[in-house]
């Protein structure tokens, strides 16, 4: 009944909003190049996708944005959400294209409260995809993370049986 969520870019930022509507929803919290808000995101997506040239349009955007989904893009500050969160952390820049992302990766990990957490910036997947193209420590870092942060429950074996009888 344990359970770890990695959130990568978008999914991060999905990963804090559900953390932070229901607190029982992870037991840790590992989060890829989040963004420090809805909007740093939103901005971030449309220059990627789009080039700067996007960026005369960006207000017009964010504003049909809200309109069809009802959502208010500055309502959703994903540095001051993190804040209240008491589950352990691991904050991850990895496959990034941009020093921003490294930059937002650890702002959150520094509005972060809570006193089990970690950083992980992993050079080395530098402008590669996300998958396969990651390292064995990337995979290793982050498994190692979780491992150590999920509590386990007493274990029976057969040896502390022995010792009872």
């Amino acid at each position: 009944n344990k359970g770890a969520i990695l959130g990568n870019r978008t999914g991060a930022a999905i990963a804090i909003k559900a953390t932070y509507d229901s607190a029982s929803f992870a037991d840790v919290l590992i989060l890829q190049n989040p963004s420090k808000s809805l909007s740093r995101l939103f901005t971030r997506q449309a220059t990627e996708e789009w080039g700067e040239i996007i960026q005369a349009l960006l207000p017009a955007l964010k504003r049909s944005y809200e309109q069809q989904t009802g959502i208010s893009i500055e309502d959703y500050n994903y540095e001051k959400m993190i804040r209240s969160f008491y589950i352990p952390q691991m904050m991850v820049a990895a496959n990034f294209n941009s020093k921003n992302i490294i930059n937002e990766t650890v702002a959150i990990y520094h509005a972060s409260a809570y006193y089990r957490k970690g950083l992980y910036i992993e050079n080395d997947s530098y402008m590669k995809p996300t998958g396969f193209e990651n390292s064995k420590k990337y995979y290793d870092k982050i498994s190692v993370f979780i491992n150590s942060s999920i509590p386990s429950g007493n274990r029976k074996t057969r040896f502390r049986k022995l010792v009872m009888n």
